[in-house]
């Protein structure tokens, strides 16, 4: 527990208010670029992230929270180690350094120890007498990580610091800010993307300005005038959307800082400094995270079918705005974790008190609003591989931000039981042929292309799609922005009839400036129908209207898949694609007709991404960054309307569904004289054929009964509905603005729509608002899924260490021999023996003990063991979902069964995100993470085996040096210390490193990791053990 703080430190941290002398004339010498914020650090330390007065709620919570006890207890125990702090002899930049230094730091700041607060000050002045950095990309980040911790250290140590020692750290920051890509003062690089919208400016300068202004006010000046005269404005440009415009990948790491800079100021002066609409951007990231822990694909990233992780972003940004479903987001991906994997952050930003929501009350659609306009429509909150859960993106348009977004405006996405329709970019490295040609550009996303082969593009080939505005450059200021990268707008938006669990959402946008100069006008609807069933969840409808300047232009309708489709009897059908996948697509064209029609499919796995007569292959070297994904792998389905007309109606009806247990709906093209429109199992959804809203009457036909009809693209205002049949009803409807929708629920007969007062009595129409799904997104019963087979199980039992399978129905899925009685459970399988006793905290598999956290306790055929102990035994895969209600086991890959099964895995620093499992799946794109240091990874061959080495394939092992060691056991008391080094850093990302030692016969085999060259992660791909002769 803490000690007391010692009063005279506090009243020294209180009365350090008064600048040095020279302060003053200082200031004058400086050239500013941008007035002085009226936000200025008050007259104490400390101010930066820890304040007097946040001092004693931090004891508190400690004191009551056993997350926050184990992050304290973590911080205590860096901080003893007192070598930790020192700078290692090869003088080299060092993360595990500076969070040594800072945990004694935060010894002195929130316990008073003198000593440790001493050591923290000489041993930071010490490294910035020595420190060199390598040679890497972004090393600006290193500089900012050092500048970042001496802003802490000289502003939780103030009364420790001479004045000598102020002046000397004060200007070796400034010299090496000064390294940095924004410089010191950090005038260079954009406000808006690059890297100077990362933790340059927003935190690292910042911290050392607010920590340095009694001494020297111009570096507050330079750094937080700039953040008040350009950052803040252009963020709250695009809150408002929330959504970030970098997207799922580099969108939340700059996001990160863009919070880290909210926190800087509310911590220390109470004040907001960002709209409220901040705290909204991180619903983009949830309302995309499918349901198999992946995302749908925004921007540049490697993520494709991967575990999406969003840990930092969720820990500051739901505790600063105090947000129940944020805080239940982050508890469901494990935030806890940072308890000992980042105590620092954990303590300075997490709340204990904020309470979780439950995620279904939260809307299942979400509307994005401009600059980033677009939906995106769930069917439910249920997670797992299998659940229910359909997820369709439908993108609108606004400013393009350039960096790394893409050019997609207009494109949609789908996941349901696998992704259905994808990007196919991926993202090695920046500013390549493939980069610019293929992965940022339209023809690799789900959009219409305009193909002209006489027109050019500022970046890259002509693909016949978006444009990149201002010449593909980093904007600078909000100015510029809005200057040149108008990419189009919302035109209307609606879900409904119940506003959280809607049946429709719909989504109509302008692309036209998108397109620039070829394109007269260009105007995409979308409407995701909710179809209330568990197998067939959803139907996605998209009508384009394109007309382009010249006629003989080739329009084209794009869909990227993962698999390869086919096509029957005019339907195209998707079938996910990736291990285990259940779910299909089903396209049916309703417009062009058949007969104007060319349909071909393109890519697939040679990797050659085509651009009409050109290739782009992605050329990932030894030295490529990171694993690629299979969505690069992927096909492009292009549908040509060969009319040659000047202008194109596409119609395009997506039925989304299992493959085994949904069933593909007739679909009926209806019409009148103004509108397209569609029939679908109870459903009648119209849309305009013209671009301007319809204000014409409406003659149409309802024939099944309680039918739900759709009607899009009407004018605001008052519309009347006549029925022909005298004895039905007839309704007033009010179309708002904002919608131009109208949702009916009407029996068979003809009716007419009216814009304009009719002589007929009728009534308001109802608003349907107690209509709502009720089939869809549920819990599911508990279930264990094995190599795609569903087994019902009787109960599966969660819990953060381990999970409990309710056991027999696997064993006889798999077709075991089981025999069993009050004392003992024996089964044979693959020539395998495992042997449970009725009340021993033990199971012996092939007569090796495997010991229990508790003893087996079980009444007649029922038996929950372990799932570690079942996979082990069974040699498969395992993957537990306690929000699905689900156990998945899967076959290893073949290259993985070359290496002996372990018998079970563990860390010492459990990753929800990243499991321990992930290091031992045989799958190079999944891999096990934690961060900070002597995180262990152990391994239980079961039995004792000849060992001489082991496989490793580091993640990014090809640009930074792992840190770590092997000890290898024969009963995992008594270890032994086999090896203890670095990984080299230049092997394939694609390979295994082996590191060999002198035979030797164990059971176990342990990796404690300490980080790497570059920063505290611990992450491995797979961690293979290589047996002896």
């Amino acid at each position: 527990m803490i000690t007391g703080t010692v009063a005279a430190i506090v009243m020294a941290m209180l009365l350090t208010a008064l600048p040095v002398a020279n302060a003053a004339s200082q200031d004058k010498e400086e050239n500013f670029q941008y007035p002085m914020p009226e936000i200025t650090p008050p007259a104490h330390h400390p101010r930066v992230l820890i304040t007097p007065e946040f001092i004693p709620v931090l004891k508190q919570r400690i004191a009551s929270d056993e997350f926050m006890q184990q992050a304290w207890k973590t911080i205590c125990d860096v901080a003893a180690n007192i070598n930790k702090a020192v700078l290692p002899k090869d003088n080299q930049f060092s993360n595990a350094t500076l969070n040594a230094q800072l945990s004694q730091a935060m010894r002195y700041v929130i316990d008073g120890d003198t000593f440790m607060g001493q050591s923290a000050v000489d041993k930071h002045i010490d490294m910035l007498d020595r420190i060199t950095f390598g040679k890497r990309n972004d090393v600006t980040r290193d500089y900012g990580a050092v500048i970042f911790t001496t802003g802490l250290i000289y502003d939780w140590c103030y009364p420790l610091l001479t004045a000598d020692q102020k002046r000397e750290i004060i200007a070796k920051t400034r010299k090496l800010a000064g390294r940095m890509e924004m410089r010191y003062p950090p005038y260079r690089q954009g406000a808006i993307t690059g890297h100077g919208g990362e933790a340059q400016l927003l935190r690292d300068q910042l911290s050392a300005a607010i920590a340095f202004f009694d001494e020297d006010p111009s570096v507050y000046h330079h750094v937080a005038g700039r953040l008040f005269a350009e950052f803040i404005e252009a963020r709250n440009f695009f809150y408002p959307s929330h959504r970030h415009h970098q997207g799922i990948g580099y969108g939340v790491y700059r996001f990160h800082w863009e919070i880290y800079s909210a926190w800087l100021f509310k911590r220390m002066v109470g004040k907001d400094i960002y709209s409220a609409d901040q705290g909204k951007v991180p619903y983009h990231w949830v309302y995309a995270t499918c349901p198999n822990g992946s995302a749908l694909i925004d921007g540049d990233t490697n993520m494709g079918g991967k575990p999406y992780n969003i840990f930092d972003a969720l820990l500051q940004v739901s505790n600063y705005y105090k947000d129940p479903y944020l805080r239940a987001e982050s508890q469901r991906r494990g935030v806890t974790r940072f308890a000992r994997s980042n105590p620092i952050e954990f303590l300075l930003f997490y709340d204990p008190s904020i309470k979780s929501a439950d995620m279904n009350e939260l809307p299942t659609t979400k509307f994005f609003a401009e600059p980033l306009g677009g939906m995106i429509a769930r069917t439910g909150w249920t997670m797992g591989r299998d659940s229910d859960v359909a997820v369709i993106e439908m993108k609108g348009a606004g400013y393009h931000f350039n960096n790394h977004q893409h050019l997609d405006a207009g494109a949609f996405q789908i996941f349901y039981r696998g992704h259905l329709a994808i990007d196919t970019g991926a993202y090695p490295k920046y500013g390549t042929p493939f980069d610019w040609s293929f992965n940022k550009r339209s023809i690799s996303h789900n959009t219409m292309l305009a193909y002209d082969p006489t027109e050019t593009y500022d970046k890259g080939v002509n693909d016949g799609g978006q444009h990149f505005p201002a010449n593909a450059r980093e904007f600078r200021t909000l100015d510029q922005l809005l200057e040149h990268a108008k990419s189009g707008s919302i035109i209307s938006h609606d879900f409904g009839p119940n506003p959280v669990k809607p049946l429709y959402s719909y989504l109509r946008t302008d692309l036209t400036p998108a397109y620039r100069a070829k394109m007269q006008s260009y105007q995409r609807h979308f409407v995701t129908l909710n179809m209330d069933d568990p197998n067939r969840p959803a139907t996605l409808l998209v009508y384009d209207r394109m007309h382009t300047t010249k006629p003989d232009m080739r329009k084209i309708w794009l869909l990227q898949t993962v698999g390869k489709p086919t096509d029957k009897a005019g339907q195209i059908i998707v079938d996910a694609a990736l291990e285990n996948d259940t779910g299909r697509m089903v396209l049916q064209t309703l417009l062009p007709q058949a007969d104007k029609l060319e349909k071909r499919c393109v890519g697939g796995p040679d990797g050659q991404n085509p651009v009409f007569d050109q290739t782009f292959p992605i050329k990932i070297t030894k030295h490529g960054s990171g694993s690629l994904t299979p969505f690069n792998e992927g096909f492009r389905t292009e549908l040509e309307d060969r009319s040659g007309q000047s202008v194109s109606t596409f119609f395009n009806v997506m039925q989304i569904m299992d493959r085994e247990l949904g069933k593909t709906m007739p679909v009926e093209k209806i019409q009148t004289a103004n509108m397209d429109g569609v029939a679908i199992d109870g459903w009648q959804v119209y849309f305009p054929k013209s671009d301007v809203l319809h204000d014409d009457a409406i003659d149409f036909e309802v024939h099944a009964d309680n039918s739900k009809v759709l009607f899009t693209g009407l004018k605001h205002g008052l519309w009347y509905l006549k029925p022909k049949a005298e004895q039905l009803k007839a309704y007033q409807c009010k179309v708002t603005e904002a919608n131009n929708a109208l949702y009916l629920q009407l029996t068979p007969g003809q009716y007419t729509l009216h814009a304009k007062p009719m002589k007929f009595a009728s009534v308001d129409k109802p608003d349907y608002t107690d209509i709502k799904p009720v089939n869809t997104g549920k819990m599911q019963a508990p279930r264990v899924i094995i190599n795609g087979q569903r087994i019902p199980v009787k109960e599966l039992i969660f819990n953060e260490l381990k999970t409990m399978v309710d056991a027999l129905p696997v064993f006889k899925a798999v077709n075991a021999k089981v025999s069993i009685d009050d004392k003992m459970l024996l089964v044979h399988h693959n020539n395998t023996e495992l042997r449970c006793l009725n009340g021993k905290n033990f199971c012996e598999i092939d007569g090796q003990k495997m010991e229990l956290d508790q003893p087996l306790r079980w009444q007649g055929d029922h038996v929950n063991l372990p799932l570690e102990i079942l996979a082990g035994f069974l040699q498969m895969k395992p993957k537990a979902l306690s929000v699905g209600n689900t156990v998945y086991l899967d076959a290893y890959p073949e290259g993985r069964k070359h290496y002996p099964f372990y018998r079970r895995i563990r860390t010492s620093h459990p990753n929800v995100g990243h499991p321990a499992e992930d290091a031992a799946d045989g799958d190079l794109s999944t891999y096990f993470a934690s961060q900070g240091t002597g995180i262990e990874l152990a391994m239980d061959l079961g039995r004792v085996l000849p060992v001489k080495g082991m496989d490793i394939v580091w993640y990014r092992s090809n640009g930074r040096k792992a840190i770590f060691k092997i000890d290898v056991s024969v009963d995992g008391k008594n270890w032994k210390q086999v090896f203890d080094g670095k990984s080299s850093g230049d092997t394939p990302q694609d390979k295994p490193e082996f590191f060999g030692f002198d035979q030797i016969n164990v059971r176990y085999v342990r990796i404690t990791s300490n980080g790497n060259t570059q920063n505290n992660w611990n992450s491995i791909c797979e961690a293979m053990v290589v047996l002896g002769d």
